[in-house]
């Protein structure tokens, strides 16, 4: 059991890292080197800086969206969701009381914890952006 867990968080890690960092590596360190598909892509005068900054840049906006999201907008849209689906469950058992749930009723209803590598992996990846790209992109670390 431990050393599946173990194998499944090291593929997982290093298909993250490819999957994160690969396109950033290639645009800051080996586009002006390496032929793509035969072509030249290099950057105007060799300065692939301003192509990372944006990359960057579009990166933490679009992550920080995301996130704004997934913590505010989903939550309210399930409860609006459970709320309706209680309602409409209520006008058919016309007459009877509304259910009310015990404190320990709602705690079981809680999803499970899904571990520590779920939350401490996009902290990880940040601070590798932070690490390797803060010379693009100095705002990134706030």
């Amino acid at each position: 059991e431990t050393q599946h867990e173990d194998a499944l968080i090291v593929r997982s890690c290093l298909f993250n890292v490819v999957n994160k960092y690969f396109c950033l590596i290639l645009v800051a360190f080996l586009i002006n080197h390496v032929p793509i598909m035969g072509e030249d892509l290099s950057c105007p005068d060799w300065q692939c800086m301003p192509v990372v900054h944006t990359m960057l840049m579009v990166h933490f906006i679009a992550t920080a969206m995301m996130q704004l999201a997934e913590a505010n907008l989903l939550p309210y849209l399930k409860k609006v969701y459970t709320d309706f689906k209680m309602n409409a469950s209520l006008k058919k058992a016309a007459g009877q009381g509304a259910p009310v749930k015990t404190p320990m009723e709602e705690a079981l209803e809680t999803p499970p914890f899904s571990g520590v590598f779920d939350q401490y992996s996009p902290y990880v990846f940040q601070f590798g952006y932070i690490a390797c790209f803060t010379v693009a992109f100095p705002m990134g670390a706030l």
